[in-house]
């Protein structure tokens, strides 16, 4: 089943901004990436950890 996305976050990730990714989705088209700027990782609040669309990423992750 193709992976879709829930829910908007309040918060922009600029072109050429530093995240870190952990994973990418089963059908390749979400990455998990953690915004260095803010947010918290406890599960409370706006969280660090978030999904976005694969290509919003350099084509050399693997």
């Amino acid at each position: 089943m193709p992976t879709t996305p829930s829910a908007p976050l309040n918060t922009q990730v600029a072109i050429g901004q530093t995240v870190l990714w952990r994973y990418v989705s089963r059908d390749g088209r979400y990455v998990m990436v953690r915004d260095l700027r803010g947010g918290s990782t406890d599960g409370v609040g706006v969280q660090s950890w978030y999904f976005v669309p694969r290509g919003c990423l350099p084509t050399t992750l693997p």
